[in-house]
């Protein structure tokens, strides 16, 4: 494109109705420059063809391959003139965003306008998609953010538009630029809406970072008014945080199916599906080196994924998938593409997409899709035949089918291990399924632990060691030093008796029984038992004759013990001093006679000598042995 026409973020098919136009094919980019432009270019002049398919001898690499009849790879940029042209704002404003057809044949295309960044009111124009004149203007004055960030058609031939953030509103408008219905800041999204598409049935998905926000319309009888709510029970799904934030979407109205790409290294493709009311989710994650997917179409059953540029060789990626299948098909390579391919369009028939990408000026690129009339080999009958290309079944692979898939189902959705000896998928963390495809919800699984990943995704953290399992639902009977005996084991948790405490109930806690109660018949001694009520709390329950806390209380010890006041008996102090006073009497009249016994031994003995009076005492005592030791007397009777 020529300069000042940067970034073709968006882009459509128009079947040619100018004056003069002699192709029988019109492609029209519309470029994020300010003011936004809308160039139409002859499809049939554009020169940059290229068809790609798997090599027998390596099923898992891609090439281009050359025609004798044209050089492939030739470049479209700044050597096209546009056909048309529409500008759309001043030349500070408007910067083109998205863009819906509805009629291509004497109809009209719906645009979108943002600003890259700041903030502005979103403008929606109305444009002939056979003059390019504008038809109508409505700016929508409600919401806050950059502008239009996304869009698809809605119901009875209506649009829905998605502008700003915190929140992000996200309107239903008539072809008349007329507002219908807009969704309750309650139930929109509270980030910018990256992607947004209806089912063409009774759901709405828009994407912001990475979750999707679900939707359920119900139809109004009068009018092509739809109420757009919340869908009850599962109003958002939350991807894993390894596919990155929703970049793209689409609806396939026939199945009724939504399709998402993501940003991840590895990028995924997401397909929402509804049963009953019930979402159901399948991914497919693509090969290492295929990252960011920033652009899709869809035609059919086949959907054309672009992905971000490789700035070390300068060249794009668009990956080919069968939807249905969610399996990827096909690669094909653009060369001389330095930025990221950012809008598509394919053409009714089916053999070229138009892709356009952030450059500046930007290039836009022609692509031949399907180069054969038949398929080699009638795809070895072991798939089917779409437009030259084979659509392989599970478990082969090739550019004709021939080559045995040596894996798990789907490659296992790049979720998980391929076990060679069975060909069956141990799922990682987060999916299930035969092929790994499916996510699983971590909420809705984590039965007796916490979603403890971003966003409560997985893991699933057990709440103890009484839960185990990828979901914390199986039980574990086991119990850490099996409770040291002092308590009881449930589910893995140790209930520890009173008095004891700790994980495995080894801490001793032994408070008087006066304060914890007791828990046992020897906590109450031996002349009580325990008495346990509802409620858990012990109280010694004490034999006769005894009380206290623990029974050890001698009731009828206490009462001989305690003063008695009466006629009815002495009282202990009267008989203590009694025996004391008996015992007292008792040494004094033993002194007494033996006083008294002694006397009367010396009058009878030594009478003579104390007759004789002093002279008697001049008599000289008897000799004694040296050895001789007089005894002492003995009290006799």
């Amino acid at each position: 494109m020529v300069a000042g026409e940067n970034k073709a973020t968006a882009s459509f098919v128009v079947t040619p109705v100018l004056a003069g136009a002699s192709s029988s094919i019109l492609v029209v980019f519309c470029t994020g420059s300010s003011p936004g432009r809308c160039v139409v270019f002859n499809g049939d002049d554009m020169t940059r063809v290229q068809e790609a398919s798997f090599l027998s001898s390596n099923p898992t690499s891609l090439a281009a391959r050359h025609s004798h009849s044209s050089a492939l790879l030739q470049t479209a940029q700044n050597a096209l003139a546009p056909e048309a042209l529409v500008q759309i704002g001043t030349s500070d404003m408007a910067p083109i965003s998205i863009s819906i057809v509805e009629d291509s044949v004497n109809g009209f295309a719906i645009i979108g306008t943002a600003l890259p960044s700041g903030a502005m009111h979103g403008q929606v124009y109305k444009i002939s998609t056979s003059t390019f004149a504008r038809l109508g203007m409505l700016e929508l004055s409600e919401d806050n953010g950059r502008g239009v960030t996304a869009g698809c058609k809605g119901p009875n031939g209506t649009f829905i538009i998605v502008s700003g953030n915190n929140p992000a509103s996200i309107y239903q408008i008539s072809s008349d630029l007329e507002i219908l219905n807009r969704v309750s800041p309650a139930q929109s999204p509270t980030e910018e809406v990256s992607a947004v598409a209806f089912s063409g049935q009774t759901h709405l998905v828009a994407g912001s970072e990475s979750t999707l926000y679900l939707y359920s319309l119900t139809p109004s009888q009068q009018s092509s008014t739809v109420a757009i709510d919340a869908l009850i029970g599962t109003p958002t799904l939350h991807l894993p945080t390894s596919f990155g934030d929703i970049t793209v979407g689409f609806g396939d109205s026939q199945t009724g199916d939504l399709f998402f790409g993501t940003s991840g290294s590895p990028a995924a493709i997401v397909k929402l599906s509804f049963t009953n009311d019930q979402p159901q989710i399948q991914t497919l994650r693509l090969p290492v080196h295929e990252n960011k997917i920033t652009t899709a179409t869809s035609l059919g059953d086949f959907g054309y994924f672009g992905l971000g540029a490789n700035t070390v060789d300068s060249t794009c990626t668009v990956v080919v998938v069968h939807l249905s299948a969610l399996r990827e098909v096909d690669t094909l390579t653009i060369a001389n593409c330095s930025s990221d391919l950012i809008s598509a369009s394919i053409s009714t028939d089916g053999n070229y997409a138009f892709f356009g990408n952030a450059a500046s000026p930007a290039h836009v690129y022609t692509v031949r899709l399907f180069a054969r009339n038949h398929c080699p080999r009638n795809c070895s009958y072991h798939g089917s035949c779409v437009q030259g290309t084979c659509s392989c079944n599970n478990g082969w692979m090739g550019d004709s089918c021939s080559v045995a898939v040596p894996s798990c189902a789907n490659n296992c959705s790049h979720a998980g291990i391929c076990d060679l000896a069975t060909y069956t998928c141990t799922c990682f963390p987060g999916y299930f399924g035969s092929d790994c495809s499916i996510i699983e919800i971590c909420t809705d699984l984590c039965q007796h632990g916490t979603c403890t990943g971003e966003k409560n995704n997985w893991p699933c953290t057990c709440e103890s060691e009484a839960w185990a399992g990828r979901f914390c639902s199986e039980v574990q009977k086991y119990c850490p030093n099996e409770c040291s005996r002092h308590g009881t084991c449930d589910h893995g948790v140790c209930q520890c008796t009173i008095g004891y405490s700790g994980e495995d109930c080894s801490v001793e806690r032994f408070p008087p029984v006066s304060l914890r109660g007791c828990v046992a018949d020897s906590d109450c001694g031996t002349h009580g038992v325990c008495h346990i009520d509802k409620v858990g709390t012990g109280e010694c329950v004490c034999a006769q004759d005894w009380s206290g806390e623990d029974c050890d209380i001698d009731e009828k010890l206490r009462r001989d013990m305690e003063p008695k006041v009466g006629t009815d008996g002495i009282s202990i102090g009267v008989i203590i001093g009694i025996v004391i006073g008996a015992a007292v009497l008792g040494v004094v009249v033993g002194v007494a006679i033996w006083k008294s016994w002694a006397g009367s031994t010396m009058a009878g003995g030594d009478k003579q000598d104390l007759e004789g009076g002093a002279a008697a005492s001049k008599v000289a005592a008897p000799t004694q042995p040296a050895n001789y030791a007089r005894l002492p007397r003995r009290l006799v009777k």
